[in-house]
């Protein structure tokens, strides 16, 4: 009797090296944010003259917002060929549909984003690099969902479902997800208004903290119902999977709320200090981790809601959710 082969890590390898090259990626466009540097090579695929690949080196470290610009373009390349690898191994690997139409899924969010960062270059503007910042960050989540999907646990756990009276906090990981990406967008508003000119930054800003009360508050209602999901569903494998999500987010949030709040102290008035680059650019990479994390946690409540062919169980009731507020 013939052994079945075991399933290729190859696709999953290739989603996590995207992810992984996602993070300094973030880390250098936080900063071009931050100092503004947007503009400080000029061109894209014809980089001053060059292919934009193939700068040369002596122009890449003539200063730190050229070093810091063009660093930015060349994680973004390495992330793309991540995702084309990804999308190859998963057209020669067995995997599931939902791991191959992901795979395409990262490759097309990739493509637009790379398209969008060289958009805002060659047109010198500033609404698309706001538009280029919020993008970013679902294609963050997109990112993450794909390793999930590719991974083994997913598969494994997927045909595990919650006791019944385990109620899966579905409708308030959707209402989380879209509250925390919501305030995502407001806080790249405040950014790029900063440095730029026109627009009450006070206005942007008092609604960014306004807005982030709001999250905060869903966030933290989603990772208490997860830990009550943890308690309850009788499977190990589902409530191991919620303790784990319910930890993260509450961690990443806690970061968050501290990294925003040094980033408004750090604030220079009349230029950059290097607390507000540090704190600016942690606060973008949690951001994006914990939008992540949301992404990730509605998946798994999906999962679990509909595996099975049963009816699926939603969050509960208003009263029980007051509680968990």
């Amino acid at each position: 009797m013939t052994q079945r082969a075991q399933p290729s890590s190859w696709p999953r390898r290739f989603a996590l090296g995207a992810l992984l090259c996602a993070v300094p990626l973030f880390a250098f466009g936080g900063i071009v944010t931050t100092i503004g540097a947007g503009m400080a090579v000029e061109g894209w695929l014809n980089a001053e003259g060059h292919f934009m690949p193939l700068f040369p080196i002596d122009l890449w470290l003539r200063d730190f917002a050229t070093f810091v610009e063009h660093t930015h373009r060349m994680w973004a390349i390495l992330v793309g060929l991540f995702a084309v690898a990804g999308v190859m191994a998963s057209l020669r690997a067995e995997v599931s549909k939902l791991a191959r139409a992901m795979s395409w899924v990262v490759l097309g969010i990739v493509c637009f984003q790379g398209y969008l960062g060289g958009q805002r270059v060659e047109l010198v503007s500033r609404g698309l690099a706001f538009v280029h910042g919020g993008v970013a960050q679902l294609a963050f989540a997109l990112l993450a969902l794909h390793v999930l999907v590719q991974g083994r646990d997913w598969s494994d756990r997927a045909v595990d479902r919650p006791a019944a009276s385990a109620s899966v906090p579905s409708v308030v990981a959707l209402i989380s997800t879209s509250l925390v990406y919501g305030q995502i967008w407001l806080g790249a508003w405040y950014r790029h208004g900063l440095r730029g000119t026109g627009g009450d930054v006070t206005s942007r800003l008092h609604l960014h903290l306004g807005f982030a009360l709001v999250a905060t508050l869903a966030v933290g209602a989603l990772a208490g119902l997860l830990r009550r999901l943890s308690r309850s569903a009788e499977n190990a494998s589902v409530a191991d999977s919620a303790r784990a999500n319910a930890r993260r987010l509450e961690s990443l949030l806690l970061l968050q709320l501290a990294l925003g709040f040094a980033a408004w102290l750090g604030r220079g008035r009349e230029g950059v200090t290097v607390l507000e680059i540090i704190s600016s650019v942690g606060h973008v990479l949690v951001g994006a981790g914990l939008l992540a994390s949301c992404v990730v946690s509605l998946a798994w409540c999906l999962r679990w809601s509909t595996v099975g062919g049963e009816q699926p169980a939603f969050a509960p009731s208003l009263k029980s959710r007051s509680k968990a507020l």
